[in-house]
């Protein structure tokens, strides 16, 4: 009958087995953690065009009719890669009767992925904000609390 093996002989045939599944398992676990900090990171890119559409619209309404590179400006705090080839506002109708809507919408965003094997842009979804137009006269009042929004210099 064979002796079954332990003590110092058992550790010396088991040494180096820890080391080996970790290898077969490290990767799966690299993969994983790189894989959720890019989905954050697109996550917080797509929330960021939300406010940033959101921040656009409230000062479109504030400030003067048309006045796209101020609005632009405010909206890149948010995205600070925002080009005004991916903004679009529309103002109502200087004609139009009340209840009207000011609209700013972002389309066509992209972010690079960090993974070198998917070189290609993720779009990002469209993101829109809508508020009632209370500037419609299309020109600032100084005196307005949200005034301030309409200086390029800030």
């Amino acid at each position: 009958m064979i002796a079954p093996i332990d003590g110092p002989r058992r550790r010396k045939h088991q040494a180096g087995v820890t080391a080996v599944e970790f290898g077969l398992i490290a990767w799966i676990l690299v993969f994983s953690l790189v894989a959720i900090m890019e989905i954050s990171r697109i996550l917080y890119t797509w929330n960021s065009a939300n406010e940033a559409t959101r921040y656009g619209v409230r000062t479109a309404v504030v400030c003067p009719r048309g006045d796209a590179s101020v609005v632009l400006k405010r909206m890149q705090t948010f995205l600070p890669g925002l080009t005004a080839d991916k903004v679009s506002i529309s103002y109502p109708a200087v004609d139009a009767t009340p209840p009207v809507f000011t609209s700013v919408e972002i389309t066509g965003l992209t972010i690079d992925s960090v993974f070198p094997m998917f070189d290609f842009p993720i779009p990002i979804p469209a993101s829109r904000a809508v508020i009632t137009a209370e500037s419609f006269a299309g020109t600032a009042n100084a005196g307005e609390f949200y005034s301030w929004l309409c200086d390029p210099t800030k």
